[in-house]
């Protein structure tokens, strides 16, 4: 998500080149860049707890690990599925309100 948005403040930038503009686009390129670097960062410590859990011999313990797995995908798929109706939803009530145009179709 912050990586579309910040290649539409880079595009909106490029379009209106007013400083505001220019300054949230460079301000969102810093902040996904230190994102990913903050993710990949902190990778190497889950890796490191997976590898230590498929190498644990109890099979009980690596039952709950598959458990919580599933149970957190199931919770990621509730989550986008509602905000996608929500979304769609709030697209439907807007009655009416004045959309500006888009400086990026300009």
């Amino acid at each position: 998500m912050a990586i579309i948005v910040t290649v539409i403040s880079i595009i909106v930038a490029s379009k209106t080149k007013r400083f505001f503009d220019i300054f949230i686009a460079i301000y969102n390129s810093i902040a996904v860049i230190w994102d990913i670097y903050s993710y990949i960062e902190g990778f190497s410590t889950p890796v490191n707890i997976l590898r230590n859990q498929f190498g644990n011999e109890e099979r009980n313990s690596q039952g709950v690990f598959i458990l919580i797995i599933i149970a957190a995908v199931l919770i990621a798929v509730f989550m986008v599925y509602e905000a996608s109706i929500y979304g769609k939803a709030s697209v439907y009530k807007v009655e009416k309100s004045y959309i500006q145009p888009s400086p990026i179709e300009s």
